[in-house]
């Protein structure tokens, strides 16, 4: 027993003698990846330090995930959200821009190769309705231009965008914009 704890006591993570190589498993998915968990970085921009137990606590119960979210700490305002189903995962990206005490919170759904902490969130993606357009720009490609001024043309919710009782009272577009 004395002679494996020696050997362990030996090596290094450095050693250049042997390296760690992930293979694909047989159905495509790669060995360190679980297919149960989909893994998001927020950070959110706020100039003070907040409690961390009533932020895990608002945001699980504000999304409701149907098999749930972990929720941990990387640094001070940086946090690691594993969602244990892609459509609850989908749902919360999709349905932000999500905040905290009236705070913007940037989401970004990582990769296995991503190290959390140093994933770049700088972009929200934000709902913006275009009130009082003229009938000429009410087409996807006078909204794509609205958008591309703004930020950057990411979808078109024609379907909030008409109203019923007159002719499309808005049009509510969903734009990625730098917040730096």
């Amino acid at each position: 027993m004395d002679d494996v704890v020696n050997q362990y006591k030996q090596m290094a993570i450095g050693d250049d003698k042997e390296e760690v190589i992930f293979d694909e498993e047989e159905d495509g998915e790669e060995s360190v990846k679980s297919s149960t968990e989909f893994p998001v970085v927020g950070v959110i921009l706020i100039d003070r330090k907040i409690k961390f137990q009533f932020f895990k606590e608002l945001m699980a119960s504000l999304w409701r995930p149907v098999k749930g979210v972990s929720i941990q700490e990387i640094d001070e305002k940086r946090y690691l959200f594993t969602f244990y189903h892609i459509l609850d995962m989908r749902r919360v990206l999709d349905e932000g821009a999500w905040s905290f005490e009236r705070n913007l919170l940037l989401l970004k759904e990582i990769k296995t190769e991503d190290i959390p902490s140093q994933v770049k969130l700088y972009e929200a993606e934000l709902w913006v309705q275009v009130r009082d357009a003229a009938y000429g720009f009410m087409n996807l490609g006078s909204v794509r231009k609205i958008s591309n001024f703004i930020g950057e043309f990411h979808k078109f919710d024609d379907k909030k965008s008409i109203s019923d009782e007159k002719f499309k009272s808005y049009l509510r577009i969903r734009v990625r914009m730098d917040v730096r």
